[in-house]
């Protein structure tokens, strides 16, 4: 059942909107967005290249605006278009299935409590936002597993990509921030 959405601007009340109409229910929104798909649908090397004309040279910096731009749902709106629990399942369905790829063991609690840090620390993210940063963990290059899960290396590669979307953010004029709805 969405959330009551009156408080929102008009821009982010049709993208919950948007999202509720797409999916029938939060089942089949998750069912949808598995982590599997998401990785399929927003491999980095397949995005389009970005709208906006800023002068980024980084390749890092231009992939970055690539998953802003994206559009996919933001942690945030899943929660309003569902509800709060909706986010916190998916984000824990799919780091079970990351501890999978890299063969250690997560606990129901672990994901659950790791799922709703990132939440905390990151509501603006959107789902291709969420895949890279778990890829990018699966390579090693936001820390590493040493054959346990450890929730804090998790939330704090989250961390590490927000402020380095920060710096990318911090170049758009307002006029691109109005148009990917960045506030």
């Amino acid at each position: 059942m969405m959330q009551p959405l009156a408080y929102l601007p008009e821009s982010k009340k049709r993208r919950v909107e948007s999202i509720v109409i797409s999916f029938n229910g939060s089942k089949e929104f998750i069912k949808q967005n598995n982590y599997d798909a998401c990785c399929e649908m927003y491999i980095d090397t397949d995005l389009p290249a970005p709208k906006m004309d800023i002068r980024l040279s980084n390749p890092a910096d231009i992939l970055m605006l690539k998953l802003i731009e994206t559009r996919s749902p933001r942690l945030n709106e899943i929660g309003l278009a569902f509800n709060k629990d909706t986010p916190v399942l998916m984000l824990s369905a799919w780091l079970i299935n990351f501890c999978k790829y890299l063969g250690i063991d997560i606990t129901g609690q672990q994901a659950e409590k790791t799922s709703k840090n990132i939440i905390r620390e990151v509501p603006m993210f959107n789902l291709a936002e969420v895949v890279t940063v778990l890829n990018r963990l699966e390579r090693g290059i936001y820390g590493k597993f040493y054959g346990s899960f450890d929730g804090i290396t998790v939330v704090q590669a989250f961390i590490q990509y927000r402020r380095e979307r920060g710096k990318v953010i911090s170049t758009m004029t307002s006029d691109h921030l109005k148009e990917l709805e960045i506030s």
